[in-house]
């Protein structure tokens, strides 16, 4: 078992649909939060723009391109932004923050957003902030319209679930060989599952869990979860850990973030000896980054 004696830098990243582009989200200490763009053809990265806050990065997603970051942020603190808003979502050109269009919420309930397409995008807000900030235009190229008659509620959810269900992962029923976890303070009595097939072959088949174990472990994660592979009988061929993040890049390769690194393990290795690492982010500082003027635009 994974002892957490003190907070981590934690990394979270979503994939691009449609292209080899991802972007980090790369936390710690405390409220810094940095973005990160990632091609996965080459593992490359180019690091982007700091934010001293909260991005709720489950509530966030990419265009199918990975050109454009739909994110949800706070400062907790009005008087810290020049437009004394307490959260909003808003879209960027990825790894920058400078946004192109921006919604105000007045609370983090609800908040965040997905790509449907390139430019059409759905808000997880209630019809009262639909409006836009008012320094910022819509151009008639991009659609955008609430997720759902409901939408304005809920927290990581609806945005996370409708965005795993998306990209291919699907509800399992829970296993019994995932950790216990002491120092949590909401355990769930039953583990939610959630897998994503890894395409090895048409005959092969493996997939991901993504085994959610609770919520607020001390000096830990607000979410607590574990990662297995497993074969098409169910039993496990390599279990990850309690890990801050993995998913499955579209050539096979398992991709995975624990303790500040990310590795990648080549298609149909699962043994973590064979983990390439691609990425050391534990030392990353804060560090003011002047956003190109190409990112301030569409």
């Amino acid at each position: 078992m994974k002892q957490r004696t003190e907070p981590d830098t934690r990394i979270f990243a979503i994939l691009a649909r449609q292209s080899s582009l991802a972007t980090i989200f790369r936390r710690g200490p405390h409220d810094h939060v940095q973005l990160i763009l990632w091609d996965r053809r080459n593992d490359t990265f180019q690091p982007g723009q700091w934010f001293r806050g909260r991005i709720y990065e489950r509530r966030c997603d990419l265009s199918p391109s990975g050109k454009y970051l739909i994110y949800f942020a706070t400062n907790f603190n009005p008087e810290a932004n020049r437009d004394n808003y307490y959260a909003w979502t808003a879209v960027s050109k990825t790894p920058y923050l400078s946004a192109l269009l921006l919604w105000p919420k007045k609370s983090t309930w609800g908040g965040g957003g997905l790509f449907r397409e390139e430019k059409e995008i759905l808000l997880n807000h209630n019809e009262i902030e639909m409006q836009l900030g008012t320094r910022w235009l819509k151009p008639k190229s991009i659609t955008v319209r609430q997720i759902a008659p409901w939408a304005g509620g809920g927290e990581d959810n609806p945005i996370l679930e409708e965005r795993l269900s998306r990209d291919g992962w699907k509800l399992v029923q829970p296993s019994n060989d995932y950790e216990t976890v002491e120092n949590m303070q909401i355990p769930f009595e039953t583990p939610i599952t959630i897998a994503k097939p890894i395409p090895i072959s048409s005959t092969v088949k493996y997939s991901l869990e993504w085994i959610w174990l609770g919520m607020k472990e001390l000096n830990g994660p607000w979410w607590v979860t574990q990662f297995i592979v497993r074969n098409e009988n169910g039993k496990s061929v390599l279990n990850l850990g309690r890990c801050d993040w993995a998913d499955v890049d579209l050539n096979g390769d398992v991709l995975f973030a624990d303790s500040g690194k990310l590795f990648r393990l080549g298609k149909g290795q699962f043994d973590l000896e064979a983990a390439k690492e691609l990425i050391d982010l534990r030392n990353s500082k804060f560090e003011r980054i002047t956003v190109p003027a190409e990112a301030q635009r569409w």
